[in-house]
């Protein structure tokens, strides 16, 4: 199979795993939303948010290893045991540490609500470790269906607990842990993990090879975690839980445009690693940017477009101030996306200090913002920082990239289309009806004149397909 065959089969099955999942989290925001408290709802995303902090430091980032070293130890069953039982031993006994600190440090919280959050992460770690694995073992489907089962378990969790039940925001955290603990048996017996838990296969040699690849993802994480994330932690600490609630509604509409890029970036790291030794790779590396950027640029044209209607139908309860935010965060996830793109080539060189350098840059520049900003300037500026670091991020990568790998950048469509992107989003944020009109019929003209030749492609395609 071709490169881009193998690249559109598992973004494919990959999106299954973020389209499903995505979409139930956006049928059950009206819930989240509608039956919780802004102070709940604020509390509820800021521990769901807090995984991307501990997540690194609990598991020294083991389980991007776990990925890059299986997909070289595809043939080779020994080596693969020897990574998945020194990955789970290594991860899982750091995990507990850190836990039950944190178990002790959550003092304002009562009992039940502490064993709750910490059983959660637990799981969460286990689960994304296992789910790296699978990728790594080329087992996509299982880590597709992993994350399905995850949400469609959580969703419905939520609407029993939350909706029906009433039980607030024990209910809701109840739910991420139920949806947690299914996922983790599938992903147990569905790629046959428990049949590579040898330990008479452990290393400390290869222990040490894994960490030292990792590590450097540790600042990478919690730099990732400071741009996207601390958002909700310093609206909370400075303003209070209720603006956190509100940055949280504001950028979930945002983030649909990751429903399927999160897919391809899946799909991207791992195609991105095995052309890494062709002969052609500088010529593809920049085609398969070429595209991506006109494909994320043209939906994110519609996204914004589409944005009035969406978020009148998505966002429940008195969440008016999350509008103008909302605007500037479209072009954060935008810049996000592109960043997330160029790291897979980091990723395929394995260059993971380079990966963490990039992205340490890009936190301090954003944490610098919202706190010079944040007490004065509020959700917005807090959103600023967002959009301004990642594109700081993409650009910095794109420049880093040059020092290594080749790619050709097409800057005057790259430029103009940012300009008119950001001219979208300050129009949607006025709230002016022709100035929305204007924008659904920009957002249509530029995703197909940026998409024109995919579109042509597959309108052929059809037609063939017809014919036959």
């Amino acid at each position: 199979m071709s490169r881009q065959g193998a690249l559109v089969k598992n973004t494919a099955i990959l999106s299954l795993g973020t389209v499903v999942p995505k979409l139930v989290n956006i049928v059950a925001l009206p819930i989240l939303t509608g039956y919780l408290s802004k102070a709940d709802y604020g509390t509820y995303d800021l521990v769901v948010s807090l995984v991307s902090l501990l997540l690194p430091v609990a598991t020294l980032q083991l389980q991007a290893s776990a990925f890059r070293f299986l997909i070289e130890a595809r043939s080779d069953e020994p080596r693969q045991k020897g990574i998945v039982i020194s990955i789970t031993v290594a991860s899982s006994v750091v995990s507990v540490l850190v836990l039950t600190i944190l178990f002790f440090l959550l003092t304002d919280v009562d009992v039940y609500s502490r064993i709750l959050v910490c059983a959660y992460y637990l799981l969460d770690i286990l689960v994304i470790t296992f789910r790296q694995v699978a990728r790594g073992l080329s087992r996509n489907g299982v880590y597709s269906i992993s994350v399905i089962v995850n949400s469609f378990s959580e969703g419905l969790a939520i609407v029993g607990f939350v909706m029906l039940l009433g039980y607030g925001l024990k209910g809701a955290l109840l739910a991420s842990l139920i949806g947690q603990a299914v996922s983790l048996a599938v992903l147990f017996f569905g790629a046959r993990i428990y049949q590579l838990l040898d330990v008479s296969c452990m290393s400390l040699s290869l222990t040490r090879e894994l960490v030292a690849y990792s590590w450097p993802l540790i600042p990478n994480s919690l730099s990732s975690w400071i741009i996207s994330t601390s958002d909700r932690l310093v609206l909370t600490l400075m303003i209070g839980i209720e603006a956190s609630a509100i940055y949280a509604a504001a950028s979930k509409i945002p983030h649909i445009l990751n429903i399927f890029q999160t897919a391809f970036n899946l799909a991207w790291q791992e195609n991105a690693s095995l052309s890494k030794s062709n002969s052609d790779r500088d010529a593809y590396y920049s085609a398969m940017f070429d595209g991506v950027f006109c494909l994320l640029a043209g939906g994110l044209a519609l996204l914004i477009a589409a944005s009035p209607i969406l978020f009148h139908l998505l966002i429940r309860g008195d969440y008016e101030e999350s509008y103008a935010p909302m605007n500037i965060l479209f072009f954060g996830a935008f810049a996000a996306a592109m960043s997330s793109f160029l790291g897979g080539i980091y990723i395929a060189h394995m260059k993971t200090r380079e990966i963490g350098a990039t992205t340490t840059v890009a936190a301090v520049c954003n944490l610098a913002v919202k706190m010079i900003f944040v007490p004065t300037a509020g959700i917005c500026a807090a959103s600023i920082a967002y959009a301004a670091s990642f594109s700081f991020l993409a650009l910095y990568r794109a420049f880093r990239i040059s020092l290594f790998q080749p790619i050709e950048f097409n800057r005057g469509k790259i430029a103009i289309t940012c300009l008119l992107l950001i001219g979208m989003t300050v129009a949607g944020a006025s709230r002016v009806l022709y100035l929305e009109v204007a924008n659904a019929l920009l957002g249509a003209v530029m995703f197909i004149v940026l998409n024109r030749t995919l579109i042509q492609s597959c309108v052929r395609r059809l037609h063939a397909g017809r014919r036959a």
